[in-house]
């Protein structure tokens, strides 16, 4: 199970690098909070607070995990297959067009 946690975690880590710019972060973010009340975002800034000084990260880079969970809770985890898979695909090296004449 190590190596399964291992794969589960390097993926997390690909996706949350690839997907979670600053940019996208915040406007995923500004989105959410747009449909909570102000209870509920006082609660979320104080997980937010919590969470940063428990895992000793940085406010934002706890903003950035609470968005990506909520993100893949409300899409699935196949979200992040597919996002991981298409970015592969996008990024793979054209094979050069054959050109030779037809004698």
């Amino acid at each position: 199970m190590p190596e399964t946690d291992s794969l589960h975690t390097n993926i997390w880590e690909r996706f949350a690098q690839l997907y979670g710019t600053p940019e996208r972060i915040a406007r995923l973010w500004e989105q959410w909070m747009a449909t909570q009340t102000e209870s509920s975002i006082a609660f979320l800034e104080k997980a937010l607070i919590d969470s940063a000084e428990a895992n000793k990260i940085t406010l934002e880079e706890a903003r950035t995990r609470l968005v990506l969970e909520k993100l893949v809770e409300d899409r699935g985890p196949r979200f992040v297959e597919k996002f991981l898979r298409e970015h592969d695909q996008a990024s793979k090296p054209l094979k050069p067009m054959s050109v030779k004449k037809k004698r």
